[in-house]
């Protein structure tokens, strides 16, 4: 399936929204809320930091939460890297092009469709336990609260995101509301971060006229 990254021809539609699986069950469990994304989520975060107790190596206030924004702040990493890298490639197969539309085509398409802008709990839940197995291997102990600061910086993300789309922007956030509706409408290929744009500077991927704009 395409949509307008793949096909120019196709129009964004500020209205509406269009079933994405045939299967029944699949369809429900694509689709979700904002109330359900932050109590899901919020209690993936609430059950790192419970077996961290049991099981993790983090036993200060002080390292916690050094851990835990640390982690946090890499969210905003992996945000970014994700959108460009991943949810903008471009896929030449029938099934690169399904997965493609199913985890982003189709939000460019229906940017408004506001039960499709969350990952659902259910795959929230798989993938949150893939990170924290990979976390595990790669500093021990530390995964637990690490895990759960990187959840909640996906928490916060994404709450960001649905604001974005659904609400008109607050004073002192209007910088970032401009960012993201210049991705959708203007610049797809730019303007990849959502929670902010520091990414965006470095790498140089800022919309044309707005690389020496305010940060945020």
């Amino acid at each position: 399936m395409n949509s307008p990254l793949t096909d120019p021809d196709i129009k964004v539609k500020n209205k509406g929204h269009v079933r994405m699986f045939r299967n029944p069950v699949l369809e429900v469990l694509s689709l979700s809320s904002a109330t359900l994304t932050v109590v899901s989520y919020g209690a993936i975060v609430l059950t790192f930091l419970v077996l961290n107790s049991y099981f993790g190596s983090v036993d200060s206030l002080s390292m916690g939460l050094m851990v835990y924004f640390g982690a946090v702040g890499c969210w905003t990493f992996f945000e970014y890297v994700l959108h460009r890298y991943v949810f903008h490639f471009v896929y030449e197969s029938k099934a690169g092009k399904r997965f493609h539309y199913v985890m982003h085509g189709y939000h460019h398409e229906y940017p408004r469709d506001a039960h499709r802008l969350f990952m659902p709990p259910a795959a929230g839940v798989i993938i949150s336990s893939i990170f924290l197995g990979i976390f595990f291997l790669l500093m021990g102990r530390y995964a637990f609260v690490f895990t759960a600061g990187f959840v909640n910086g996906y928490l916060l993300y994404t709450m960001m995101h649905y604001s974005i789309h659904r609400f008109k922007a607050p004073k002192g956030l209007r910088n970032l509301w401009k960012h993201h509706a210049m991705h959708h409408y203007k610049h797809n290929n730019r303007a990849f971060g959502v929670s902010s744009t520091f990414w965006d500077r470095i790498f140089g991927t800022m919309p044309k006229g707005q690389e020496e704009g305010s940060q945020a």
